[in-house]
C-alpha cells in the first residue's frame, strides 16, 4: 500500500482548522477554530517531518503552506513586551475560579501563594464563593452585584472603587466590572472581564461593550483581565486589542481545559495592559481544582 494517497490526505485535514480560522475574516463562526491554532502547528510539524521522511515533497507543501499561514498569524497576535528587571513591581492576577470547584480551598492556597497586588476573579458565584470572600485577608474587595454571590471579583492590596458604564441607561453587563485601584504610585484602572463564549449571540455586543468601556477610561495605566473565551491568535482578540488600544502581554500561557488527564492547550485567559506599563514578565498560575489555569503578570 502507497502512503502517498494516505499522507496527501492527512495534509490537507490537518492545515483545515488553519485555513477554516483564516475564513473567520469574511465569516465570523468560523473564527472559532483559531482556537486550536497552537496544537494545529505542533500536529503540522510533526506531519511535516513525517512527509519529509517519506519524501512525498506535495504532501509536504501542503503542509508547510498551512504551517507558515498559522505561523504567521499566531507571531502576529504576540506582543513584544520587554521582560521585567529591578525593583518597584504591580503583580495582577486572573483566575476562572470554576462553579463547580470540588476544592476551593486547594485554589485559596494557590492565589495566597502568588501574593497578589490585584486579583481579578470569575466564577464566584458557584463553590467558590466563600473562598472569594475569605482569601487574601486583609485585602479590598469589589463584587460585581450587590448580592452575597456574584460572578466577579476585584481584589487590592490597596483600596478601590467601582467606575461605572460609560452609557449609565446601557444595558447591565455583570460579567464586565471595572474599578479603580489607589495604588500608592498613583491610580491604577482595572477592567475584569468573562466574556460569553463567541458562538453564542450576546458575545459581539458584550465585546463592543467592554472596548467601549476600555475606551472611556482611556488611561494608559489601564489594566484589562480575565476568562476572554477567545484564542491566542483569533481575529476578534487581536481585533479587540486593536479597538480599545491595548496590549496583551502574557504571550502565549495555555489556561484551558485545566481539570482534564491532558495538558492545557488553549489559552483563553489574557492580561492586556494601556502605554505606561513600560515592562512586565508573566508566568502560568497552576489553578489547582479549576478548570482553568491563571496567568500572573508583574508589570512596571
Amino acid at each position: 500500500m502507497s502512503w502517498r494517497p494516505v499522507l496527501r490526505l492527512l495534509a490537507i485535514l490537518a492545515i483545515m482548522p488553519v485555513m477554516l480560522g483564516q475564513a473567520g475574516r469574511f465569516y465570523p463562526l468560523l473564527d472559532n477554530f483559531n482556537a486550536l491554532l497552537a496544537p494545529a502547528l505542533i500536529l503540522l510539524c510533526l506531519l511535516l517531518a513525517l512527509c519529509l521522511f517519506r519524501r512525498d515533497w506535495l504532501a509536504g507543501a501542503i503542509v508547510a503552506a498551512g504551517l507558515l499561514t498559522g505561523t504567521i498569524q499566531l507571531m502576529v497576535s504576540l506582543t513584544s513586551f520587554p521582560n521585567m528587571t529591578g525593583t518597584g513591581r504591580l503583580r495582577v492576577v486572573t483566575l476562572s475560579t470554576w462553579h463547580a470547584n470540588p476544592d476551593p480551598a486547594a485554589l485559596a492556597r494557590v492565589i495566597e501563594a502568588q501574593a497578589p497586588d490585584i486579583l481579578l476573579l470569575q466564577e464566584t458565584n458557584g463553590t467558590a464563593a466563600a473562598m472569594a470572600d475569605t482569601v487574601l485577608s486583609g485585602y479590598f474587595r469589589l463584587k460585581s452585584c450587590p448580592q452575597k454571590q456574584c460572578s466577579e471579583m476585584i481584589i487590592s492590596r490597596w483600596p478601590l472603587r467601582r467606575i461605572a458604564a460609560p452609557d449609565a441607561a446601557a444595558r447591565k453587563l455583570p460579567d464586565i466590572l471595572a474599578a479603580r485601584v489607589d495604588a500608592p504610585f498613583g491610580p491604577v484602572h482595572v477592567i475584569n472581564v468573562h466574556l460569553p463564549r463567541p458562538t453564542r449571540v450576546m458575545a459581539i455586543p458584550f465585546r463592543d461593550e467592554l472596548i467601549a468601556m476600555a475606551s472611556h477610561i482611556d488611561d494608559g495605566r489601564l489594566i484589562m483581565a480575565g476568562d476572554f473565551n477567545l484564542g491566542t491568535g483569533s481575529l476578534a482578540l487581536a481585533d479587540l486589542a486593536r479597538r480599545s488600544g491595548l496590549r496583551r502581554i502574557e504571550g502565549f500561557i495555555p489556561t484551558y481545559p485545566a481539570n482534564l488527564p491532558i495538558p492545557a492547550f488553549i489559552a483563553i485567559d489574557h492580561i492586556f495592559a494601556g502605554r505606561e506599563w513600560v515592562a512586565a514578565t508573566c508566568h502560568g498560575v497552576d489553578a489547582s481544582s479549576s478548570d482553568h489555569h491563571g496567568i500572573a503578570c508583574d508589570l512596571r
